[in-house]
């Protein structure tokens, strides 16, 4: 059982080292910001869907997607404005907004 618990645990290392280099190597912000919600992608589609596929009616699994596209855009806009910041404007009733060059 300890060595099960050390091949997971250097596989999580592993994916992490994987997933901070993927961060920093990469060209442009914009792919900064869509790798930086992978995690979350992975998690949904690997765990999540897997164990509501035979037990949730479609309504449920519409709002577990609907979960998991806010999910990941709430995270990568929140790397987006720490990393890079956010600028303000002002849309068409003149409200001040915030404007994402990443995430929409």
């Amino acid at each position: 059982m300890k060595i099960l618990f050390e091949w997971i645990s250097r596989a999580f290392a592993l994916a992490l080292v994987v997933w901070v280099g993927a961060l920093f190597f990469s060209p442009d912000k914009c792919t900064r910001v869509q790798r930086f919600g992978l995690p979350v992608i992975y998690f949904f589609n690997y765990v999540v869907s897997p164990l509501a596929e035979h037990w949730a009616s479609p309504d449920t699994k519409l709002f577990i997607l609907k979960v998991q596209y806010k999910s990941v855009l709430s995270v990568q806009q929140f790397f987006e404005r720490t990393m890079y910041g956010v600028s303000t404007a002002k849309d068409s009733g003149g409200v001040q907004v915030d404007v994402y060059a990443c995430t929409k």
